[in-house]
């Protein structure tokens, strides 16, 4: 029997600039995902730019603005199930529709905090990381615009 289909839906979330990232993030995980599970989302996950993912300059990420605070995910069986959802995200947020266009969005996970800031570690080893460097720059210009890619460091939250 074939399980049944499910399409996962991505969100990201910007906070109102009078509101501190950590109790903005702090909102997203306590209040706003629980209400989502209650509504009957699954596989709810808060990515949130919080006081944990503030990597100082450990981390060469190029300023973009404006730039999110947030990414949720959930599932749901259809997403033409996504209104109660999608009003209780542009209730909890400052903005999500009418952000600037995206072509796509990639989270990027890793085990341990020192594999994204340690370069050796992040390219795969010291011996290796130059041609990896190269090898994944080289993949990325063919179909990426690197001038316009949006980095965010984030926390996860693994809900439900």
């Amino acid at each position: 029997m074939r399980p049944p289909a499910m399409e996962k839906l991505v969100y990201l979330l910007w906070r109102d600039a009078s509101e501190e990232r950590g109790a903005f993030a702090r909102r997203l995980v306590g209040a706003v995902g629980p209400k989502l599970v209650a509504q009957g989302a699954l596989q709810v996950a808060v990515n949130a730019a919080d006081a944990d993912a503030d990597l100082g300059r450990t981390v060469p990420i190029r300023d973009s603005a404006p730039e999110f605070a947030g990414v949720v995910t959930f599932w749901l069986g259809s997403v033409d199930e996504r209104g109660a959802h999608e009003r209780l995200l542009a209730d909890s947020a400052a903005r999500s529709a009418g952000s600037p266009p995206y072509a796509g969005i990639v989270e990027e996970h890793v085990r341990e905090l020192a594999d994204l800031t340690d370069p050796a570690r992040f390219y795969g080893g010291a011996e290796r990381m130059a041609a990896n460097m190269r090898r994944i720059l080289d993949d990325a210009r063919s179909f990426l615009d690197l001038e316009r890619v949006a980095s965010v460091v984030t926390s996860e939250y693994i809900l439900s």
